[in-house]
Protein backbone atom coordinates (compact mmCIF):
# COMPACT_ATOMS: atom_id res chain seq x y z
CA UNK A 1 0.00 0.00 0.00
CA UNK A 2 2.45 2.17 0.57
CA UNK A 3 4.63 1.68 -2.58
CA UNK A 4 1.19 2.32 -4.51
CA UNK A 5 1.02 5.50 -2.41
CA UNK A 6 4.52 6.67 -3.28
CA UNK A 7 3.98 5.26 -7.34
CA UNK A 8 1.10 7.65 -7.30
CA UNK A 9 2.85 10.66 -5.50
CA UNK A 10 5.63 10.11 -7.79
CA UNK A 11 2.56 10.47 -10.64
CA UNK A 12 1.52 13.11 -9.59
CA UNK A 13 4.85 15.64 -9.68
CA UNK A 14 6.06 14.26 -13.00
CA UNK A 15 3.00 14.87 -15.06
CA UNK A 16 2.85 18.14 -13.14
CA UNK A 17 6.25 18.80 -14.34
CA UNK A 18 5.10 17.85 -17.76
CA UNK A 19 2.43 20.37 -17.65
CA UNK A 20 4.51 23.32 -16.59
CA UNK A 21 6.98 22.40 -18.90
CA UNK A 22 4.06 22.54 -21.98
CA UNK A 23 2.85 25.66 -20.42
CA UNK A 24 6.68 27.35 -20.40
CA UNK A 25 7.48 26.59 -24.09
CA UNK A 26 4.52 27.16 -25.24
CA UNK A 27 4.25 30.48 -24.63
CA UNK A 28 7.66 31.48 -25.60
CA UNK A 29 7.18 31.68 -29.34
CA UNK A 30 9.76 29.77 -31.73
CA UNK A 31 10.91 31.83 -34.71
CA UNK A 32 11.78 29.41 -37.94
CA UNK A 33 13.65 30.64 -40.33
CA UNK A 34 11.78 30.20 -43.85
CA UNK A 35 14.37 29.23 -46.63
CA UNK A 36 13.25 27.19 -49.88
CA UNK A 37 15.17 24.44 -49.58
CA UNK A 38 13.92 20.63 -49.97
CA UNK A 39 14.10 20.08 -46.16
CA UNK A 40 12.95 23.43 -44.80
CA UNK A 41 9.68 21.76 -43.65
CA UNK A 42 11.63 18.55 -42.13
CA UNK A 43 14.07 21.15 -40.33
CA UNK A 44 11.24 23.44 -38.96
CA UNK A 45 9.06 20.36 -37.80
CA UNK A 46 12.24 19.56 -35.99
CA UNK A 47 12.17 22.97 -33.68
CA UNK A 48 8.80 22.57 -32.91
CA UNK A 49 9.27 18.84 -31.82
CA UNK A 50 12.52 19.65 -29.61
CA UNK A 51 10.43 22.47 -28.38
CA UNK A 52 6.90 20.66 -27.38
CA UNK A 53 7.18 16.94 -27.88
CA UNK A 54 10.99 15.74 -26.87
CA UNK A 55 9.42 16.02 -22.96
CA UNK A 56 7.64 12.87 -23.76
CA UNK A 57 8.37 11.25 -26.79
CA UNK A 58 12.20 11.42 -26.41
CA UNK A 59 15.16 12.77 -28.58
CA UNK A 60 15.25 9.89 -30.47
CA UNK A 61 11.29 9.30 -31.17
CA UNK A 62 11.17 6.41 -28.57
CA UNK A 63 8.80 7.53 -26.46
CA UNK A 64 11.94 7.85 -23.47
CA UNK A 65 11.69 11.64 -23.25
CA UNK A 66 12.35 13.36 -19.41
CA UNK A 67 8.82 13.30 -18.28
CA UNK A 68 7.57 9.24 -19.89
CA UNK A 69 8.15 7.38 -16.87
CA UNK A 70 5.31 9.22 -14.75
CA UNK A 71 2.69 9.11 -18.08
CA UNK A 72 0.62 6.25 -17.97
CA UNK A 73 -0.06 5.14 -20.92
CA UNK A 74 3.21 5.58 -22.23
CA UNK A 75 3.85 8.51 -24.32
CA UNK A 76 4.05 7.06 -27.99
CA UNK A 77 7.24 4.82 -29.60
CA UNK A 78 7.70 6.72 -33.05
CA UNK A 79 10.65 4.31 -34.15
CA UNK A 80 8.08 1.60 -34.29
CA UNK A 81 6.22 2.98 -36.61
CA UNK A 82 3.01 2.09 -34.55
CA UNK A 83 0.47 4.20 -34.57
CA UNK A 84 -3.37 3.42 -33.02
CA UNK A 85 -5.37 5.12 -35.50
CA UNK A 86 -5.23 5.41 -39.24
CA UNK A 87 -7.76 6.46 -41.81
CA UNK A 88 -6.20 3.29 -44.00
CA UNK A 89 -6.37 -0.19 -43.67
CA UNK A 90 -6.27 -1.76 -41.12
CA UNK A 91 -2.58 -1.87 -39.96
CA UNK A 92 -1.58 0.39 -42.29
CA UNK A 93 0.42 3.60 -41.91
CA UNK A 94 -1.29 7.10 -40.86
CA UNK A 95 -1.98 9.61 -43.36
CA UNK A 96 -0.48 13.49 -42.73
CA UNK A 97 -4.51 14.65 -42.23
CA UNK A 98 -4.55 11.42 -39.59
CA UNK A 99 -1.38 12.90 -37.62
CA UNK A 100 -2.90 15.97 -38.28
CA UNK A 101 -6.20 15.17 -36.28
CA UNK A 102 -4.39 13.64 -33.49
CA UNK A 103 -2.01 16.39 -32.79
CA UNK A 104 -5.05 18.91 -33.50
CA UNK A 105 -7.04 17.16 -30.67
CA UNK A 106 -4.79 15.06 -28.89
CA UNK A 107 -5.75 11.52 -26.88
CA UNK A 108 -8.64 12.42 -24.28
CA UNK A 109 -8.29 10.36 -20.90
CA UNK A 110 -4.13 10.65 -21.27
CA UNK A 111 -1.05 13.18 -20.81
CA UNK A 112 -1.02 13.80 -24.98
CA UNK A 113 -2.65 17.55 -25.42
CA UNK A 114 -4.83 19.20 -28.13
CA UNK A 115 -2.58 20.98 -29.89
CA UNK A 116 -4.77 23.12 -31.39
CA UNK A 117 -3.17 26.29 -30.65
CA UNK A 118 -0.10 25.82 -32.41
CA UNK A 119 -0.21 27.24 -35.63
CA UNK A 120 -1.91 25.15 -38.26
CA UNK A 121 1.89 24.96 -40.38
CA UNK A 122 3.93 24.44 -37.46
CA UNK A 123 1.70 20.78 -36.62
CA UNK A 124 2.28 20.10 -40.30
CA UNK A 125 5.55 20.35 -40.22
CA UNK A 126 6.28 18.34 -37.21
CA UNK A 127 4.76 15.75 -38.67
CA UNK A 128 7.02 15.53 -41.50
CA UNK A 129 9.98 15.35 -38.65
CA UNK A 130 7.63 12.98 -36.94
CA UNK A 131 7.56 10.43 -40.03
CA UNK A 132 11.59 10.79 -40.00
CA UNK A 133 11.78 8.19 -36.74
CA UNK A 134 10.48 4.98 -39.09
CA UNK A 135 11.51 3.85 -42.14
CA UNK A 136 7.89 2.49 -42.90
CA UNK A 137 7.25 6.07 -43.97
CA UNK A 138 10.13 5.61 -46.56
CA UNK A 139 9.48 2.11 -47.96
CA UNK A 140 5.68 1.64 -47.73
CA UNK A 141 2.97 3.37 -49.54
CA UNK A 142 -0.45 4.66 -47.96
CA UNK A 143 -3.38 2.45 -48.17
CA UNK A 144 -6.70 3.27 -49.92
CA UNK A 145 -8.84 5.00 -46.99
CA UNK A 146 -10.71 3.37 -45.23
CA UNK A 147 -14.40 3.57 -46.25
CA UNK A 148 -16.90 5.13 -43.54
CA UNK A 149 -20.34 2.90 -44.21
CA UNK A 150 -22.86 5.57 -43.66
CA UNK A 151 -24.83 5.19 -40.19
CA UNK A 152 -27.94 3.36 -40.03
CA UNK A 153 -31.17 5.10 -37.96
CA UNK A 154 -30.11 4.98 -33.90
CA UNK A 155 -33.31 2.10 -32.63
CA UNK A 156 -33.52 0.44 -30.06
CA UNK A 157 -33.17 -3.20 -31.76
CA UNK A 158 -29.97 -2.25 -32.77
CA UNK A 159 -28.96 -1.53 -29.37
CA UNK A 160 -29.98 -5.02 -28.72
CA UNK A 161 -28.14 -6.31 -31.77
CA UNK A 162 -25.02 -4.55 -30.73
CA UNK A 163 -25.64 -5.86 -27.35
CA UNK A 164 -25.37 -9.81 -28.68
CA UNK A 165 -22.44 -9.10 -31.06
CA UNK A 166 -20.82 -7.75 -27.76
CA UNK A 167 -20.79 -10.72 -26.55
CA UNK A 168 -20.70 -13.18 -29.26
CA UNK A 169 -17.42 -11.57 -30.61
CA UNK A 170 -15.78 -11.51 -27.00
CA UNK A 171 -15.90 -7.96 -26.56
CA UNK A 172 -17.04 -8.77 -22.87
CA UNK A 173 -13.72 -10.35 -22.06
CA UNK A 174 -12.05 -7.46 -22.06
CA UNK A 175 -14.25 -4.49 -22.04
CA UNK A 176 -16.45 -6.40 -19.02
CA UNK A 177 -20.31 -7.42 -19.36
CA UNK A 178 -21.21 -3.75 -18.65
CA UNK A 179 -18.56 -2.25 -20.95
CA UNK A 180 -16.45 -0.96 -17.56
CA UNK A 181 -13.44 -2.14 -18.90
CA UNK A 182 -13.23 -5.08 -16.26
CA UNK A 183 -13.35 -8.42 -18.15
CA UNK A 184 -11.43 -11.44 -17.20
CA UNK A 185 -8.60 -10.56 -19.02
CA UNK A 186 -8.66 -6.74 -18.28
CA UNK A 187 -5.62 -6.91 -15.81
CA UNK A 188 -3.63 -9.78 -17.82
CA UNK A 189 -3.24 -6.81 -21.01
CA UNK A 190 -0.16 -5.86 -22.55
CA UNK A 191 0.56 -3.61 -25.39
CA UNK A 192 2.92 -4.10 -28.49
CA UNK A 193 6.18 -2.83 -25.67
CA UNK A 194 5.13 -5.15 -23.24
CA UNK A 195 3.42 -2.36 -21.00
CA UNK A 196 0.17 -3.25 -18.97
CA UNK A 197 -2.23 -2.05 -20.56
CA UNK A 198 -6.35 -1.78 -19.53
CA UNK A 199 -8.93 -1.91 -22.18
CA UNK A 200 -11.40 1.12 -22.51
CA UNK A 201 -14.14 1.57 -20.06
CA UNK A 202 -17.23 2.56 -21.68
CA UNK A 203 -19.32 3.28 -18.78
CA UNK A 204 -17.41 6.58 -18.82
CA UNK A 205 -18.50 8.22 -21.96
CA UNK A 206 -14.96 9.16 -22.65
CA UNK A 207 -13.34 8.28 -25.80
CA UNK A 208 -9.70 8.97 -26.66
CA UNK A 209 -10.25 9.90 -30.74
CA UNK A 210 -13.67 11.92 -29.53
CA UNK A 211 -17.13 11.76 -29.03
CA UNK A 212 -17.83 11.35 -32.47
CA UNK A 213 -19.28 7.97 -33.76
CA UNK A 214 -17.60 7.79 -37.11
CA UNK A 215 -14.26 7.43 -35.21
CA UNK A 216 -15.90 4.67 -32.74
CA UNK A 217 -16.83 2.74 -36.13
CA UNK A 218 -13.16 2.92 -37.13
CA UNK A 219 -11.55 1.91 -33.90
CA UNK A 220 -14.03 -1.48 -34.06
CA UNK A 221 -12.88 -1.80 -37.74
CA UNK A 222 -9.33 -1.29 -37.69
CA UNK A 223 -8.62 -2.33 -34.12
CA UNK A 224 -6.03 0.09 -32.40
CA UNK A 225 -2.71 -0.30 -33.62
CA UNK A 226 -0.07 -1.17 -30.73
CA UNK A 227 -2.43 -2.38 -28.55
CA UNK A 228 -4.47 -6.24 -28.06
CA UNK A 229 -7.73 -4.59 -29.36
CA UNK A 230 -7.87 -6.49 -32.62
CA UNK A 231 -9.62 -5.69 -36.46
CA UNK A 232 -13.35 -6.43 -36.20
CA UNK A 233 -13.58 -5.88 -40.05
CA UNK A 234 -13.33 -9.53 -41.48
CA UNK A 235 -15.71 -11.01 -38.58
CA UNK A 236 -18.50 -8.15 -38.84
CA UNK A 237 -20.73 -7.04 -41.65
CA UNK A 238 -20.77 -2.53 -41.95
CA UNK A 239 -24.58 -2.49 -40.61
CA UNK A 240 -23.05 -4.83 -37.50
CA UNK A 241 -20.18 -2.75 -36.55
CA UNK A 242 -22.37 0.13 -36.46
CA UNK A 243 -24.31 -1.67 -34.36
CA UNK A 244 -21.67 -2.54 -31.64
CA UNK A 245 -21.51 1.00 -31.70
CA UNK A 246 -24.61 2.08 -30.69
CA UNK A 247 -24.62 -0.50 -27.95
CA UNK A 248 -21.28 0.97 -26.79
CA UNK A 249 -22.50 4.42 -26.31
CA UNK A 250 -25.62 3.11 -24.84
CA UNK A 251 -23.24 1.92 -22.00
CA UNK A 252 -22.62 5.33 -20.56
CA UNK A 253 -23.12 5.64 -17.13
Amino acid sequence: MRFKKKQSVLTVVTQTLFFGFFIFNFFLEPSFADTSSQNASFMRGKAVYERYCIGCHGVQGNGRGAYAAGLNPPPRDFTAGIFKWTGGQAGSLPSDTDLLMTITEGTHGTAMPSWQALREADRLDVIQYIKSFSNRFKEEVLSPELFIYPAPPITQSAVEEGKLLFEKMGCSTCHGVNGRGDGPSSHTLIDDWGNPILPANFSKGIFKTGQENWKIYRSVTNGVGGTPMPSFSEQLKPTEIWAVVYYIRSLKE
